[in-house]
């Protein structure tokens, strides 16, 4: 398949889609607190991560296996295997003293303030 991609219609759509919300909240948004006799700080902020995520792996899955839309993959961006090899044995001789350290300055000042005092 060597379907084409117009970016700049995407991102159109994209920054469309974002502003009908918006104004879908500013027109109707003070009506439905009203109706279910609510205030905006009644409303619990709660920071879903889950749905970047899936919205995040959604994106690759439909991308796969390109980097660069349609001009780059997975394969041609990947490194050679023994500069992977490489890096991989870095990695694994310096996490453990990147964790260990870690491990030891949580333990170190772990405890060391009270409740509350970074609070506004």
């Amino acid at each position: 398949m060597n379907a084409r991609i117009n970016h700049l219609a995407v991102w159109i759509l994209i920054v469309v889609y974002f502003l009908i919300g918006w104004g879908w909240y500013a027109i109707f948004g003070e009506a439905w607190l009203n109706q279910h006799a609510k205030q905006a700080t009644d409303i619990e902020r709660t920071h879903n991560v889950g749905a970047y995520v899936l919205a995040f792996a959604g994106l690759a899955y439909s991308l796969f296996p390109y980097v660069v839309l349609d001009r780059l993959t997975l394969w041609q961006a990947a490194a050679h295997p023994s500069a992977l090899k490489f890096l991989l044995a870095g990695a694994a001789i310096v996490l453990p003293f990147i964790l260990g350290y870690t491990v030891y300055v949580y333990r170190l000042f772990g405890g060391k303030t009270r409740a509350g005092v970074y609070e506004h």
